[in-house]
């Protein structure tokens, strides 16, 4: 018998699944990579904007160590908030009920 059973291409429908499991995983490093970019951007700005403040500290004796521990925080505080944020959303996207091509409901 040449062609599919029963309607089922196993090697058609094995690829569109490769396929769609790649363009997922670009799609994952493009965010994993725009987040990354964005903690970043986000530091740098919160560090830029207290830049007198640290170097006061530092003048009065704090040490580096300590200064720079303190922003660390801070920054640690932003992803543990984004994840969090990020965690509730896809949670309830995923509970949302779904639609289908032509916009209809599905189960």
């Amino acid at each position: 018998m040449d062609g599919p059973v029963c309607g089922y291409n196993g090697d058609a429908q094995n690829i569109e699944l490769i396929e769609a499991g790649g363009l997922r995983a670009v799609l994952t490093l493009i965010g994993v990579g725009l987040g990354i970019a964005g903690l970043y951007a986000v530091t740098a700005h919160a560090v830029g904007q207290r830049r007198r403040e640290l170097a006061i500290r530092i003048a009065l004796g704090a040490l580096a160590m300590h200064v720079g521990r303190s922003v660390l925080i801070r920054a640690c505080w932003q992803v543990a908030l984004g994840l969090l944020a990020g965690i509730s959303s896809l949670d309830l996207a995923m509970e949302s009920p779904s639609t289908d091509d032509a916009g209809r409901a599905s189960k």
